[in-house]
């Protein structure tokens, strides 16, 4: 399972949802396919808040089924446009295409991308082939549609990820003539034992303490469980421009910084800012100086390569 890192929620966010058109029936039942986020993801879904102005807009019979990723469904502000939409539901869809779809739409809503394009998932892809066979039938997608779903690359250093599991909920078909292993990917239609532990953890019931950085002084710290992310601060004054962070490690790290966005429509969301090249972001040591635009408070997350993985690593900031 992957997590954009740039569209994740706040832990604890209740999502407010509308729906554009469709029957009372197809809504609940929508509603209540949605539901099994919340058992394990500290998040809210609110189908009935009242507002003029909604997160997460559905629309029904809408060319495909596609959802906005995570917190980029504020970047469509237009209250008339819907942010997810279906073409495989109706009021007699069955329970397992109420979790193909539904389920796996909501899981794009609260930040997830397609697993199929994991870091791990090590098998080429036959772009003719896969392209042919999303633009038929019963997908119908447009050429610019298919390299969005199918063929996007993430580095690590800009995701958060479980191990690659093909019986997320997230995977995504792929027949095995489009596939150099020559291995047929079905869709799922439940959450997969992964899928549970991973979103639980990215969404926890209450957030690890952010460690503060004293200027260039070294800070010891370790990652002791799987999906683990630790996070420090640090601040640039005014007078400063710049800083060098290190870090050095028993094993291989992944580090990013990020701030908090200010006045905008992700207001108190994070910010994903440098670096954006994997291998400056990874390795048993790391040193990067990246470009601070403005004075303020910055974060830095560290996590394992493995998201099962374990570390002993120090990491220091020197501002300048």
């Amino acid at each position: 399972m992957i997590l954009d890192f740039d569209n994740k929620w706040n832990t604890g966010q209740t999502l407010t949802v509308e729906f554009i058109n469709g029957s009372a029936a197809l809504h609940e039942k929508v509603e209540d396919a949605s539901k099994v986020w919340e058992e394990f993801a500290n998040l809210n879904f609110d189908f009935d808040s009242g507002l003029s102005h909604h997160d997460i807009r559905i629309k029904f019979n809408a060319g495909m089924n596609d959802s906005k990723i995570g917190s980029d469904n504020l970047s469509f502000d237009n209250n008339n446009e819907e942010t997810m939409k279906y073409l495989s539901l109706n009021e007699s869809s069955s329970e397992e295409d109420f979790g193909r779809y539904a389920v796996h739409e909501f899981g794009h809503a609260i930040g997830l991308i397609h697993e199929h394009l994991h870091p791990d998932f090590n098998f080429k892809l036959d772009e003719t082939k896969l392209t042919e066979y999303y633009t038929g039938e019963p997908f119908h997608y447009t050429p610019n549609e298919c390299q969005n779903n199918l063929f996007r690359d993430y580095a690590r250093n800009v995701i958060r990820y479980s191990e690659f599991d093909k019986d997320s909920i997230m995977m995504y078909p792929i027949p095995a003539d489009a596939n150099s292993n020559g291995k047929e990917y079905l869709q799922n239609w439940k959450l997969s034992d992964t899928d549970k532990k991973f979103i639980a953890a990215m969404y926890p019931q209450s957030e690890a303490e952010i460690i503060e950085l004293a200027d260039d002084t070294e800070k010891p710290a370790e990652i002791e469980d799987d999906y683990e992310e630790n996070n420090f601060k640090f601040i640039i004054s005014p007078d400063k421009s710049s800083c060098m962070i290190t870090a050095e490690s028993d094993s291989d790290i992944v580090l990013c910084l990020y701030n908090i966005h200010g006045e905008s429509k992700k207001k108190g969301m994070r910010h994903y800012l440098s670096p954006f090249n994997e291998s400056e972001a990874s390795g048993s040591i790391i040193n990067f100086s990246p470009f601070i635009s403005s004075p303020g408070e910055y974060f830095l997350c560290v996590r394992h390569f493995d998201p099962k993985g374990r570390a002993k690593y120090k990491i220091k900031v020197k501002v300048f």
